[in-house]
């Protein structure tokens, strides 16, 4: 999981996230959690920020699994 190709291809996911290699699934939850809190356009957040951040997490949960 930690080769070349991998890192390169998700490097924006993991920097979204203030992720490194390698993660475990509950490493993964408390970032999001952050991000989503600080992005939810409910809050001072924006509709995109917040898509970004939920999309980085859906791949990178699937891909830590």
């Amino acid at each position: 999981m930690t080769c070349g190709r991998w890192d390169r291809r998700y490097r924006n996911y993991l920097d979204i996230l203030h992720l490194n290699l390698p993660f475990s699934k509950q490493e993964l939850k408390i970032p999001y959690r952050k991000k989503a809190l600080e992005t939810h356009p409910d809050t001072v957040g924006t509709t995109e920020a917040f898509r970004e951040v939920y999309i980085a997490f859906e791949i990178l949960s699937q891909l830590a699994s």
